[in-house]
């Protein structure tokens, strides 16, 4: 669990141990890591540490409903509801943010991209009534993440070749949302 409140010392602190923790699962898986390398590494106090966060994983969490959180926010720059649209700047957000897809790839740990991605859809598809049958959203949720986070996982393990371009031509064939 984590704990972030709209201090500006809170949010910095919370930032440099997210730092910290990608730092330290360049070498160790996340169960690996302990709050005090996590600490060390950020260059704060473990009692900074335990204010905001209950453990490494916490962190690792945090980081994954950032990005989830952006995306929405980058979305609602977009005119209209054009979900290739959407789709391609989720691939592009989460391309410019590699590292942290590398690392949740080392922890062993994508279901916490998952739950994030879920959240994501969820908050989506309120927002797109025309293309989801709300009957189904709970099912449609949790596929369009876990493909979404699987795309990401083969393209990280393919040596991050693909644009986010091809990505969504990828996604929409296997998803059957076009060609």
């Amino acid at each position: 669990m984590y704990r972030i409140k709209d201090d500006k010392r809170v949010v910095k602190s919370a930032a440099m141990i997210r730092d910290g923790l990608i730092k330290c699962l360049q070498n160790k898986a996340i169960t690996e890591v302990s709050v005090s390398e996590v600490a060390n590494a950020s260059n704060v106090s473990r009692a900074t540490f335990y204010r905001i966060f209950d453990a490494p994983i916490d962190v690792l969490k945090y980081i994954c409903d950032n990005l989830a959180t952006d995306v929405i926010n980058e979305h609602s720059s977009i005119k209209g509801t054009d979900r290739d649209e959407f789709l391609k700047n989720t691939f592009q957000l989460w391309m410019n943010r590699s590292e942290i897809l590398e690392a949740i790839m080392r922890s062993g740990r994508p279901d916490l991209m998952l739950q994030s991605f879920q959240e994501l859809w969820e908050k989506y598809s309120d927002k797109m009534p025309h293309i989801i049958d709300k009957s189904e959203i709970d099912y449609i949720n949790v596929f369009f993440s876990a493909m979404m986070c699987s795309l990401l996982y083969v393209w990280v393990s393919h040596g991050k070749k693909e644009t986010p371009e091809q990505l969504l031509s990828i996604f929409k064939k296997i998803s059957l949302l076009g060609k």
